[in-house]
């Protein structure tokens, strides 16, 4: 003779109260703002914002499809 309610699987549902329980309880990783004040400070590449500096022909002139 086995006992069939301790060899019986949880519901699904008490499985899935379980699982959000848990998430309620553990607290999110902290978000953080990312500074890139001196980005590429003392490096050889220098910074990236020389990149933005460079004119191009306006991005909507579709001339040179033509």
């Amino acid at each position: 003779y086995t006992d069939t309610i301790t060899n019986r699987r949880p519901a699904l549902g008490d499985y899935i109260d379980e699982k959000l329980n848990e998430q309620q309880v553990t607290p999110y990783a902290n978000d953080t703002q990312l500074h890139y004040r001196y980005e590429g400070e003392g490096s050889i590449a220098s910074d990236l914002s020389s990149i933005e500096s460079i004119h191009y022909q306006d991005e909507n002139d579709f001339r040179f499809l033509y």
